[in-house]
């Protein structure tokens, strides 16, 4: 678990600065017009701006610099006479706040050729410390603790400084490791540094040298002749935390594309509208025109006001999904839920910025608190739900929702399998799992993605809105031998459309994390896909450990009706000890359009709780519009029960199941009616439940 950042600051600061951003640096140096040109400021809100400046000493600004990416808006020119310090009076308190713990080193920097021997950076001196150095082609990276001593090393090349490149170095205490980053991708990983402190007492300094090189008499052997750097600095950031891949890429990202600060659409005439303001009602609601109601935040973001809703329980769904993994574990079948916070609290910093939108009944800890009672109650049930919201980093965050949309992102998807798999870790059955090693890669380039919420404005307001450029994954399995056997699904997904499409492979990272082989069986109506594969018997002739089910509303996607459905269909067919005797009537017509067939049942009392029809049609096509009636002693209709034609998913060809209902009155008469077109039988049997 990464260590959070910890300071003598409000408790408020803390919190917003946590849940809410992309990784928070301790110490953050950007480029920016100063009044004081002879000191580069921290800019980070966790220290007063007199501590840890950066004295400057034969530097120059530069803001007519080159660059494709967005937010670098100048630099600072280094010169091999450029000498960049740590005050001394800040080096011990930088020593005793930063250097026992795990860090992150952030730098975005452009040397002007790949020739000589630069310093980047470097804290310590040449026994103790660190240093990121250029030597010609090679980028160094070091750490010294006394006799311990570690280092990475990896190429450049003269096509890559021709713009700002993104060199993160990350040293893990935890995990005693090192690892680089190069423009939000990682590079070499896991080489092990066992030390306990990554700097000494000496000077600490920033393209330049101040005492000794640090931790130069080490990995790498004693580094000799090395300059001050000859090229520009834009962005140099210290994080107090082990950053992860998503942290980094989300990193690069902020900085290589654009971050507007308010929503730009372009009308179909190609006129900009760049003020949004008057578009504003009087509760804070943007107006695009008539019938459409959203917010507009910064950052382009889009969002319902219904985003902000807080989840609601329902509690006669534990009762039905206690009953549901009950059924599954008869059966070796675990079933986890993954229940996805809801949009408008990753959002909330968007739009808690806007002046014009009124949130102060909006309650982010009111929001986690009901979000985290209903991951108990599920949890209560047996089943494992992942908590996302305490799971998820502070850099990691405003990643997970799409911009304009109610979709995870990709990198979404990748928290949550992430989440998820941390739920299962100490599960005796997982423990037992077969394992297979699988790898994602991203795509090169990335693609554009539909955004709901735009396209709906879109639609009623013939706006135009860029969309939102997504990175892409795919994952696949480690290459094996000859003779190696396909490893057998042993998880199966159902989900909505978040969890059905391959260019957000939440599939993909279901793999990666969790080692185990996933059938995507994700679909739009979830809990009808789910009824499909059970009645099918697939989890019969191919068994499986886990069920994956993504819920985004739990009123509505798991109903009590659905799991009279679910329930006996993870039994099946019953045995002939478990059946119940009934007698048959003739078929009936019932109206135009509809036939029936009634069963009596020989003796009500006898029927225990939870009782089912299993029904097996006997034609080739599927009885689209079969529904089942349950009559009570003087023929009064007590429920019923329809089959929609999407529950025939996964090769169910006619097989339904319906549990008799939980009530007091007996039921006498079960009722089939189905289309007039549908000429063929059922066979029918009336079953005790197996537990």
């Amino acid at each position: 678990m990464k260590k959070l950042v910890t300071f003598a600051l409000p408790i408020l600061v803390l919190f917003y600065g946590w849940v809410f951003g992309q990784p928070l640096p301790a110490l953050s140096y950007g480029f920016e017009s100063q009044v004081y040109l002879d000191k580069w400021l921290n800019q980070s809100p966790f220290y007063p701006i007199e501590f840890f400046q950066w004295q400057l000493e034969n530097v120059s600004e530069s803001q007519s610099l080159i660059t494709s990416h967005a937010n670098i808006k100048g630099s600072y020119r280094f010169l091999p006479q450029s000498n960049v310090f740590l005050r001394n009076e800040d080096v011990s308190k930088f020593n005793d706040q930063f250097t026992k713990t795990s860090v992150s080193f952030e730098i975005w920097f452009k040397p002007f050729s790949l020739s000589g021997k630069q310093v980047i950076y470097e804290f310590g001196g040449s026994g103790e410390g660190t240093s990121l150095t250029l030597n010609q082609s090679s980028l160094d990276f070091v750490v010294k603790d006394k006799e311990l001593s570690s280092g990475i090393s990896i190429p450049l090349t003269n096509n890559l400084i021709e713009d700002f490149i993104q060199v993160i170095s990350v040293i893990n205490l935890e995990d005693n490791t090192l690892s680089i980053f190069l423009n939000g991708k990682l590079i070499a990983n896991s080489v092990s540094f066992e030390g306990k402190d990554w700097a000494g007492n000496s000077g600490y300094a920033l393209g330049s040298v101040s005492g000794g090189l640090g931790g130069n008499k080490g990995f790498f052997g004693d580094f000799k002749d090395y300059t001050s750097f000859d090229g520009e600095i834009a962005l140099f950031n210290i994080y107090s935390t082990p950053l992860s891949n998503l942290d980094v890429l989300s990193l690069y990202s902020g900085v290589s594309k654009s971050n507007q600060s308010n929503v730009i659409f372009a009308s179909t005439s190609k006129n900009e509208i760049n003020e949004l303001s008057s578009l504003y009602d009087a509760k804070g609601v943007l107006k695009l025109c008539p019938g459409v109601k959203v917010l507009a935040g910064t950052n382009n973001n889009l969002i319902r006001p219904s985003a902000f809703n807080m989840p609601k329980e329902d509690q006669h769904l534990f009762k039905d999904l206690r009953r549901f993994n009950k059924a599954l574990n008869s059966l070796n079948i675990n079933l986890a839920v993954v229940y996805l916070p809801p949009s408008g609290y990753f959002a909330y910093p968007y739009f808690n910025d806007n002046p014009n939108i009124d949130l102060s009944n909006y309650n982010p800890k009111e929001i986690y608190s009901s979000y985290r009672n209903i991951i108990d109650s599920v949890r209560e049930t047996g089943v494992y739900a992942p908590d996302i919201i305490s799971s998820i980093e502070a850099s990691e965050l405003k990643q997970f929702y799409m911009k304009r949309d109610h979709h995870w992102s990709p990198f979404g998807a990748g928290l949550v399998a992430r989440a998820l798999v941390q739920e299962l870790d100490d599960a005796p059955w997982y423990l037992k799992a077969e394992k297979h090693n699988y790898i994602t890669t991203e795509f090169a380039g990335s693609r554009t993605t539909p955004d709901r919420t735009a396209e709906d404005v879109e639609k009623a307001c013939h706006f135009i809105i860029p969309q939102e450029e997504m990175p892409q994954f795919t994952t696949q399995l480690e290459a094996q031998t000859l003779f190696s056997e396909t490893p057998k699904e042993s998880v199966v997904l159902f989900g909505n459309s978040n969890s059905e499409r391959t260019d957000f492979n939440f599939d993909g990272f279901l793999e990666e994390y969790s080692h185990l082989q996933v059938l995507n069986l994700a679909k739009r109506g979830t809990i009808r896909t789910i009824f499909g594969y059970l009645a099918s018997g697939q989890q019969l002739s191919n068994p499986i450990d886990l069920i994956v089910w993504q819920v985004n509303r739990f009123a509505e996607d798991m109903p009590t009706s659905e799991f009279r459905k679910l329930i006996p269909s993870v039994y099946g067919k019953c045995s002939r000890e478990n059946s119940l005797p009934y007698l048959e009537s003739d078929q009936k017509l019932k109206g135009l359009d509809t036939r029936s067939i009634s069963f009596s049942i020989n003796e009500p009392e006898a029927v225990p709780a939870y009782s089912y029809i299993s029904l097996q049609a006997s034609g080739k096509d599927n009885p689209n519009g079969l529904s089942v009636a349950f009559y009570g002693q003087n023929n009064t209709l007590i429920d019923e029960l329809a089959f929609d034609y999407s529950e025939e998913a996964y090769n169910n060809v006619g097989k339904y199941f319906a549990e008799f209902p939980d009530t007091n009155e007996k039921v006498y008469a079960v009722t089939l009616q189905y289309p007039m077109s549908y000429m063929a039988g059922f066979e029918v049997q009336i079953c005790k439940p197996p537990i």
